[in-house]
């Protein structure tokens, strides 16, 4: 912050100088965007889920994203993966929970008859139906580990490595080389 004051100080005294703004983005740092919370991030986050062009789970059918849908952290169409009421069966906490690396974006009738239920119970019910789940899955960044982790409803597993396909997507979409160090795995600090 003092480099940034100094140069903005720089500045006003016409002093023109470049600044390098780096940023630091790891899946730890994904981990703490909540929905609730105005981020840019999490714009940013929410529109590459756009971008993926997200179907419902059950039947492939698109997801319609209008401004109604998706703005409001409580619409329908933004659904937790890992159900907010049994966060404590996770070992997590409203926080948690609320990450936004527990929202897909589904239809508001999706989203209802879900309702409660354990990912394990929900996924293999929709994968007796739908023969192409996996696929669905893949556009709300949902890969075959991420997918194996909500099947154990291991919630920590889960938002590591869905954490780790959306930052992968930011990296790729920006251009950003990522040149951190690895990341051991998220446990939650409650």
């Amino acid at each position: 912050m003092k480099e940034d004051a100094n140069w903005i100080y720089n500045l006003s005294k016409s002093k023109l100088e470049e600044n390098v703004f780096a940023v630091s983005l790891t899946v730890k740092e994904l981990l703490k965007v909540r929905m609730q919370n105005k981020s840019v991030i999490k714009n940013g986050v929410l529109c590459l889920m756009a971008l993926e062009n997200p179907v419902d789970f059950d039947n492939g059918q698109m997801v319609v994203l209008d401004r109604t849908n998706v703005s409001r952290s409580n619409s329908k169409e933004n659904h937790h993966f890992f159900p907010f009421s049994l966060s404590k069966n996770f070992g997590t906490d409203n926080d948690g929970i609320n990450s936004l690396l527990n929202f897909v974006l589904i239809s508001g009738r999706l989203n209802r008859e879900i309702s409660d239920d354990l990912p394990s119970v929900y996924l293999d019910n929709y994968e007796r139906q739908n023969d192409k789940m996996k696929d669905h899955l893949l556009s709300h960044f949902i890969n075959k580990e991420a997918l194996d982790a909500a099947r154990l409803d291991d919630y920590q597993s889960f938002i590591q490595k869905r954490g780790e396909l959306i930052l992968e997507k930011i990296f790729e979409k920006t251009k950003i080389v990522d040149s951190s160090e690895p990341e051991e795995e998220i446990i939650e600090e409650n």
